[in-house]
């Protein structure tokens, strides 16, 4: 499952490695995320986000209307 985290980062231009190392988490970790196999919290969805220029509902759609802190 492709989610919209990595469709974004793929738009963006930015690697997996260096997107985790600017948000302070393992590449294996933002993997995770990007197959949808781990929840990201409130506070890591918007580090994401404002790393990549985007808003947080355009980069993670899926927790629209929803605060998951997994």
């Amino acid at each position: 499952m492709v989610t919209e985290l990595r469709i974004q980062r793929e738009r963006v231009g930015i690697r997996a490695w260096r997107l985790a190392n600017l948000c302070g988490i393992s590449a294996s970790l933002l993997s995770l995320y990007e197959t949808g196999r781990k929840r990201v919290d409130a506070e890591m969805r918007h580090k994401i986000a404002a790393q990549l220029g985007k808003p947080v509902q355009e980069v993670f759609p899926e927790y629209e209307g929803k605060e998951v802190n997994q």
